[in-house]
């Protein structure tokens, strides 16, 4: 499963070596809540998807309201 997710998110031939690390960084996030979701099935898509966002919203403020 990692494999797939990598080989839609991860590097590509002659791309720029920050872009590559930000999406294996969200290869792996995407890797991990799937993982997750098998391993409890208590969610449904809608509440994954809703999750996922909400992941990638609550890191985005901590670095933007901690100046990183």
């Amino acid at each position: 499963m990692f494999e797939i997710s990598y080989s839609i998110f991860g590097r590509q031939n002659n791309e720029n070596p920050i872009l590559s690390y930000g999406k294996a960084f969200i290869a792996g996030a995407y890797f991990g809540i799937v993982y997750e979701w098998i391993q409890s099935c208590n969610d449904n898509p809608e509440e994954i998807k809703k999750k996922f966002t909400d992941v990638f919203l609550f890191v985005f403020n901590e670095i933007k309201n901690n100046n990183c």
